[in-house]
């Protein structure tokens, strides 16, 4: 037997070693989170803009509209190859663009200085052989600027 008390530190019963165990745990999985965010892409200014001529398309006028989509370079050099697609998202529109080489609705501008801005004008047209209701069709233009790929999603409002 010890003349001294025997002052052992029982590591898994002390709480205050459980909590900064647990801070350091909460740290770590939200500084992780924060590299995911894309924090270049928050700050930046929109560089596209989409418009219908006719919005809402109102078919039993007219059976088609046209999409303007304008690009603009607003990064700090000159981009090459520059490729911009378009996609009905509910697969009821036939898309020309009559700019595009091989497939009709994919346009590649093949130069763009920093600072301009391209209009590229397709023509959206209702698919007569498909279902075909009033609403609201999205479309979604992808496009990449320095090796990200930016999808923007517009609107068409369709009304009999």
């Amino acid at each position: 037997m010890s003349l001294y008390k025997e002052n052992k530190f029982d590591f898994l019963k002390n709480k205050y070693i459980w909590i900064v165990i647990g801070a350091i745990l909460v740290l770590a999985i939200l500084g992780y989170l924060l590299t995911m965010v894309n924090w270049q892409g928050m700050f930046e200014k929109d560089n596209i803009k989409v418009k219908f001529q006719n919005n809402p398309l109102v078919v039993s006028e007219k059976d088609n509209t046209l999409i303007e989509i304008t690009l603009i370079n607003n990064t700090e050099k000159d981009l090459d190859n520059l490729e911009v697609t378009i996609k009905d998202v509910e697969n009821n529109f036939e898309i020309f663009c009559p700019d595009s080489q091989e497939d009709k609705t994919k346009v590649i501008i093949p130069k763009m200085a920093s600072g301009n801005e391209r209009i590229i004008t397709c023509n959206v047209r209702y698919d007569p052989t498909k279902d075909f209701f009033e609403g609201t069709y999205s479309f979604d233009i992808e496009y990449s600027i320095e090796d990200y790929i930016y999808t923007k999603r517009a609107d068409l409002t369709v009304e009999r």
